[in-house]
This record gives C-alpha cells, sequence and structure tokens, in this order.
C-alpha cells in the first residue's frame, strides 16, 4: 500500500520531479512504518527506537502516512512536493537500520546489536 502512490504518482506523470520524489518518499515511509510495527510491542518513549533520530519527530509513520493520504485527496498537485519535503520521515537506510537492528536484537547479545546499530547509522547518517 506504502508504495503504490508514489510510484503510480512517478510513472502515471512521466517521471516527473514530484513524483520522482512522491516515490522516493513512499520507499522512506514503509521502511519506517514497518520498523514502528516491530517496536511498538517495547514500549519506550526513546526517540531512537521510535523514530530512529536523535530528536523525536513530530508525528508517527501512521499519522504520515494519513497526513499522505489527506494530501494526494485534499490538495492541489503544485503544493504536494513542498509538503512531502516538510515531512519529517527517515531515509529508507534509516529504516532499514531500524528493521534489522530489531531482528538482530533477538538473535544476539544486546551490546554487540548495540555497537552494530551505532556504527550503521553513523555511517549513513553522518
Amino acid at each position: 500500500m506504502y508504495l503504490v502512490p508514489g510510484s503510480s504518482l512517478y510513472h502515471g506523470s512521466l517521471e516527473t520531479i514530484v513524483g520522482g520524489a512522491a516515490d522516493g518518499r513512499m520507499n522512506d515511509l514503509w521502511t519506517w512504518v514497518g520498523h514502528q510495527a516491530m517496536v511498538s510491542a517495547i514500549g519506550s518513549n526513546s526517540s531512537i527506537i521510535n523514530d530512529i533520530s536523535r530528536t523525536p519527530r513530530p508525528r508517527t509513520s501512521i499519522e504520515v502516512t494519513e497526513d499522505l493520504r489527506d494530501m494526494f485527496l485534499n490538495q492541489d498537485v503544485t503544493v504536494w512536493g513542498e509538503m512531502e519535503k516538510n515531512m519529517s520521515i527517515p531515509k529508507i537506510q534509516m529504516g532499514w537500520c531500524g528493521i534489522i537492528s530489531t531482528v538482530l536484537s533477538l538473535l544476539m547479545r544486546c551490546p554487540l546489536v548495540i555497537a552494530i546499530a551505532e556504527r550503521a547509522t553513523s555511517v549513513i547518517d553522518g
């Protein structure tokens, strides 16, 4: 579901800049939604665990998904690019770091997972 609007917009618009941005943001979003679904049972209020960020994001992945749905349904296409750009969504690489770290935490000791996750995120996030 998360990839369909972005990919459809990208290819349906004959690969415009707005379509490409939508496609990329949907790819970013689905990894974050998956990550948040995996860690939701932890019940943590840590922005690193929940938001894949050192600081809390203003909206959850589900709220951002709803915002995007509402944007596509109710806003003029001329504002979509700017609205998407202003949404706080971790890049797909960070989403994958979150997903992989969560899986590794089920298989390995915590200090090792933390070391791997910190190294991976510092390489990706700078």
